[in-house]
């Protein structure tokens, strides 16, 4: 019996002293707590930052359109502008200019001629001169030469058109001539010449539904060239005409055509009385 007890002692002494050598915890969770999760939970923290900095990065794609500057082309304007954009017209927005200056209407620009304003660019004061230059052809109401104002209307190789008189003159009006230059109305005369005006056309091609020039008592108008076509009369009303050059075509019984040599002859009596 000693002997037996001496044995199972020992193995259970031996088995104390192991477990008292071993971890508390085992083995595999040491590695789970150090090494999996530390990493695991890093992993989570830095997700956020890493996906912002990936969207900022992330480049604007090709295909996007630029948006341009847009102009409102019924915004009132009565300033002069230089051709550029945003605030600025664009090239096809300017109907008229005076001196490199440009407006939006050509009724602005004949408002404007021989008036003052100011260069804010240079801080300077400035005169418009009188030669009102068209950039494009336009529709327009009719024009008016203000009384007192002495205008050069370059057509510049466009056309006005109007469904009233284009233009009427209280003023000092020359047109000048170019063989592309137009002037038509579609309801009415091209010119209406007041009283104490003075209007000298130098070429152009004026085509009008009734009277290609209405001058009232008072009025002189000077033809020295230019091309006329009326539904009615060229020349009407009481004014003084001078005329030394030009072709006109009378539409009311059919096409005919006068040269100034036959109106200078007794011709023009025939197609204005």
């Amino acid at each position: 019996m000693a002997i037996l007890m001496v044995f199972s002692m020992v193995p259970s002494a031996f088995a104390d002293a192991v477990l008292e050598e071993l971890p508390e915890e085992p083995v595999n969770a040491v590695v789970e707590t150090e090494d999996t999760n530390p990493v695991s939970n890093v992993v989570e923290e830095n997700e956020p930052a890493i996906a912002a900095e990936e969207e900022q990065e992330t480049p604007a794609t090709a295909d996007e359109p630029e948006t341009e500057p847009t102009v409102d082309p019924d915004a009132e304007f009565s300033e002069q502008v230089e051709l550029d954009t945003g605030d600025h017209l664009m090239a096809s927005q300017a109907s008229a200019s005076i001196d490199g200056w440009e407006f939006k209407s050509v009724q602005d620009a004949l408002d404007a001629v021989g008036t003052t304003d100011h260069d804010d660019d240079n801080d300077t004061d400035f005169t418009y001169g009188n030669e009102v230059t068209l950039l494009r052809s336009a529709t327009v109401n009719p024009l008016t030469v203000a009384e007192g104002k002495t205008v050069v209307l370059n057509l510049n190789g466009y056309t006005l058109t109007s469904s009233g008189t284009v233009l009427t003159n209280n003023g000092t009006l020359t047109i000048l001539g170019g063989d592309r230059n137009a002037l038509k109305s579609t309801g009415a005369e091209v010119i209406a010449a007041k009283a104490g005006s003075v209007t000298t056309i130098e070429g152009s091609i004026f085509t009008a539904a009734t009277n290609a020039i209405t001058a009232e008592a008072g009025a002189t108008v000077r033809v020295t060239g230019g091309t006329f076509t009326a539904g009615e009369e060229i020349f009407a009303g009481e004014g003084a005409f001078t005329v030394t050059d030009g072709l006109f075509s009378k539409n009311e019984n059919g096409d005919v055509e006068y040269f100034y040599s036959d109106i200078l002859s007794g011709c023009y009596n025939e197609m204005a009385h």
